[in-house]
């Protein structure tokens, strides 16, 4: 991407896929000061080329059963737990959602003549598929020695570390 002083001033984020650490989960303030139903998601990203721009969501209420869905399922939350009050459960999900790393896919959308950037999507962070197998083919120790042997017996030149019961600690 080439450099220039209209893309560094730009909050426009290119479209893609971006981890994300959630900030931020409250309801919009609409016209007035007045709360509004609809919420506010702010994020940063996490690495990249986009590394630490942030970058706001806004969920409208209208959009819940398709919108709201993903992003609590992203941050881990049940969507079954039940509470006992609309506001205790809307609580509950600012608290839950603050900190969490999800994904976030965003596209450009154009309104009026004006590109802007739109969170098409919510998911969670992939799971890893490094098995301890794999970790282990990287040291020059044989696979199945350090499966079966604890970690602090051994050594990269497979020489056995001793244990805690074999050092002596008595004054000579």
């Amino acid at each position: 991407m080439p450099f220039c002083f209209k893309n560094i001033c730009s909050n426009l984020l290119p479209a893609g896929t971006y981890k994300v650490i959630i900030e931020s989960v409250d309801f919009r303030t609409g016209i007035g000061g007045a709360k509004t139903k609809d919420l506010q998601i702010r994020g940063v990203i996490s690495g990249g080329t986009c590394d630490r721009r942030s970058f706001s969501d806004i969920i409208n209420e209208k959009a819940f059963n398709f919108r709201l869905q993903p992003f609590v399922t992203a941050i881990g939350m049940d969507m079954n737990r039940e509470f006992a009050t609309e506001a205790e459960m809307f609580t509950y999900l600012f608290k839950q959602a603050k900190g969490k790393i999800v994904m976030a896919t965003v596209e450009i959308k154009t309104y009026n003549g004006k590109e802007y950037n739109n969170v098409k999507d919510y998911t969670a962070l992939p799971s890893s598929t490094v098995s301890a197998k794999d970790v282990v083919e990287d040291f020059d120790i044989p696979v199945e020695t350090a499966l079966n042997t604890p970690a602090s017996k051994l050594d990269p030149a497979g020489n056995d570390f001793p244990t805690v019961s074999a050092i002596d600690d008595t004054d000579e």
